[in-house]
């Protein structure tokens, strides 16, 4: 299979050959699946989304390289099993990582110029350009973390990457706390397991180009999840004799939130709870791809040096504690938008909770209260992140771009010392 037609990467996701397998050709993501590569169904249940529709790709060529990543997996040893921890006794995945990636983590969330490593780390993945849409969906992903996490849909044209910059930040994501869904029915969130999205970061596919009262009805727990944290449904259901009773169905949240779309129209109910991003069209960002392919094509990326990268991310983020952040000067900053917009109700909190996960983040090197909350306190530094993020999707959302008077009003919030 030539080189530079299709490609696997590999990030072990758990025991006995499971690993998250990414099947791209150039810039676009064939596929992508967490699946035991030991299993001859799941790797051929593979290849069939990798060659279904697409002329050229025999599903024996693929099954190949399929066991050439088995082969790679059976040579690594096998992780110690997690110790168990804290009062619900979840595995404490943290404690099984080798010392050196653990303190290379906590260096890297100690570090002044830790933004700057993490735009490195992924453009060393293979994402050219796109940092302030690589940033904003790793910002999403660390705020899974607080009791209202960001949703962020990002927008591009066919074969712009917007797919493949999504993947690429969430392999910088402990398996554990990402969850793929490229499909939801309408019930599928009600039903899984209980717990099993708390502080998820969920990747979701590409958004359905019928934004129809069907679809509407279908992303309406999404919506639900996104609002309120939360899930409830009454049920009926047959009991004892045949009797019909009413069953509650809780599932807690929250969620973080990312899909992709070409679509020009999303739902105002969908829209108006996330953050619209959109890909870089322009020439120079087609030529800076180009040019990381080429690079990639003529052996420029090491995989061991990509791992390196994975593992220190992974560690960072199982370091990384769900605290609450308060932001001393969110006052200020409300006074200094335009009130007139009643687009504001959504976008502020929006803009906030941006401002909130770069604190999260930075959790180590930002101030904490002295009450027995142990909030976070955000600076001037979050807000200038958030405000660099988000100046053009709220210009879009608000028809201006976020006031260059709410940085004085943010530092002078945080001089006299309010919140």
């Amino acid at each position: 299979m030539g080189e530079t037609e299709l490609t696997f990467e590999f990030v072990p996701s758990g025991r006995n050959g499971t690993a998250t397998v990414t099947a791209t050709i150039g810039g676009d993501v064939l596929a992508v699946e967490s699946f035991n590569l030991t299993k001859p169904k799941a790797r051929a249940e593979f290849a069939e989304s990798v060659c279904r529709d697409r002329a050229g790709i025999e599903r024996d060529q693929v099954d190949a390289e399929l066991l050439k990543i088995a082969a790679e997996l059976a040579r690594r040893p096998e992780p110690s099993e997690p110790v168990e921890a804290g009062d619900k006794g979840e595995p404490d995945y943290l404690a099984t990582m080798p010392e050196s990636v653990r303190a290379a983590a906590r260096a890297m969330l100690e570090s002044s110029d830790l933004l700057l490593r993490i735009r490195a780390d992924i453009e060393a993945l293979g994402v050219a350009g796109e940092r302030e849409l690589g940033m904003t969906i790793f910002l999403t992903g660390v705020s899974r973390l607080l009791p209202r996490p960001l949703a962020t849909i990002v927008h591009g044209p066919t074969s712009s990457g917007k797919s493949y910059t999504v993947e690429k930040v969430a392999t910088l994501f402990p398996p554990e706390t990402v969850l793929h869904a490229t499909q939801m029915t309408l019930q599928a969130l009600f039903h899984m397991e209980p717990g099993s999205l708390v502080n998820r970061f969920v990747i979701g596919g590409e958004r359905s180009r019928a934004e129809n009262d069907d679809h509407a009805e279908t992303t309406r727990a999404l919506r639900e999840m996104l609002s309120s944290g939360r899930l409830v449904k009454l049920m009926p259901e047959k009991g004892a004799g045949g009797v019909i009773v009413t069953r509650q169905i809780e599932q807690e949240g929250p969620i973080a939130y990312v899909e992709t779309t070409t679509a020009n129209t999303i739902f105002d109910e969908d829209a108006n709870r996330c953050l619209l991003v959109h890909t870089d069209e322009r020439e120079e960002q087609t030529r800076r791809i180009l040019d990381a392919l080429s690079g990639q094509y003529e052996g420029g990326r090491r995989s061991g040096a990509v791992q390196e990268i994975i593992d220190r991310h992974h560690a960072a983020q199982r370091m990384l504690q769900a605290l609450d952040v308060v932001v001393p000067f969110a006052g200020k900053l409300a006074a200094a938008l335009p009130a007139e917009k009643v687009e504001l109700r959504r976008a502020y909190p929006l803009l906030i909770g941006c401002v909130q996960a770069s604190a999260l983040l930075h959790q180590f090197q930002r101030k904490v209260s002295s009450d027995t909350c142990g909030r976070v306190i955000a600076t001037g530094d979050d807000y200038a992140l958030a405000r660099h993020l988000l100046a053009k999707p709220m210009a879009e959302r608000l028809g201006e771009r976020l006031s260059d008077a709410a940085l004085p009003c943010v530092l002078f919030a945080l001089h006299c010392g309010e919140g």
